[in-house]
């Protein structure tokens, strides 16, 4: 059920709200700004699919905290405005009856403040809250590297996604893939790589395949999670 098309009256608050956020920010010079808002609305979209008579899919939230970016493009909100504004959310989806509610995250700058909003919701209300990524330690192992930002997984599942959207001529101009330690925590993307690229593999390799296989992978183990999630108590 998507939420943007359903009546008042056709509104089921049983079901779970599951609420995808992404980012708005620079994904080097090859992928367009959106991408893990691009991702994880697309992942949501299919579970929505899958689900439609358990899951209540509400519009995805693009601005906020990519502070990490700074020095390259990005459009976000700090820490503590993005945690209010979740929070808000979520006390407005339990005064219409939700009492499951996942957010589905694309985007590891929301990490930190997603777990710390969880764990405060859920200690005080009697509903709760679950958090989901759109990545894991399969992507790394499907792909044998690790990409921590617009590299080979991120660019390969943009281009399953759409073609279009990724400048591949642009790849070629990035001359430096080295990325110096302290990355997210006390470094900013741009200490770290001048491209805003960090790709451990020492490239960016598109495979449209394998981005095909670890989107529906997630599909299916966030699919799975869900699942379990609207028959515990």
């Amino acid at each position: 059920m998507l939420i943007q098309e359903v009546t008042k009256d056709e509104l089921d608050s049983k079901m779970v709200a599951l609420i995808p956020i992404g980012s708005l920010e620079q994904h080097g010079p090859h992928l367009p700004l959106g991408t893990d808002s691009i991702i994880v609305e697309h992942i949501a979209k299919e579970i929505e699919k899958e689900l439609r008579e358990k899951v209540v899919l509400f519009p995805t939230i693009w601005f906020t905290s990519s502070g990490e970016h700074e020095g390259f493009p990005y459009f976000g909100v700090r820490p503590l405005t993005l945690y209010n504004y979740l929070n808000d959310l979520l006390e407005s989806l339990v005064k219409q009856g939700f009492s499951k509610i996942v957010i589905l995250n694309g985007h590891g700058g929301n990490t930190n403040i997603l777990l710390l909003l969880q764990r405060e919701f859920n200690f005080n209300h009697k509903e709760k809250v679950y958090v989901l990524e759109t990545w894991g330690k399969e992507e790394y192992d499907v792909f044998k590297r690790i990409d921590l930002h617009a590299g080979s997984i991120e660019t390969s599942r943009i281009f399953y996604i759409n073609e279009a959207l990724v400048r591949r001529e642009k790849i070629r101009e990035i001359d430096d893939y080295t990325v110096k330690e302290g990355i997210f925590l006390t470094r900013k993307v741009i200490e770290a790589n001048k491209w805003g690229v960090l790709d451990l593999g020492g490239g960016i390799e598109i495979n449209k395949d394998l981005g095909e296989y670890s989107i529906k992978m997630r599909v299916s183990k966030i699919k799975d999670e869900l699942q379990r999630i609207i028959s515990s108590s």
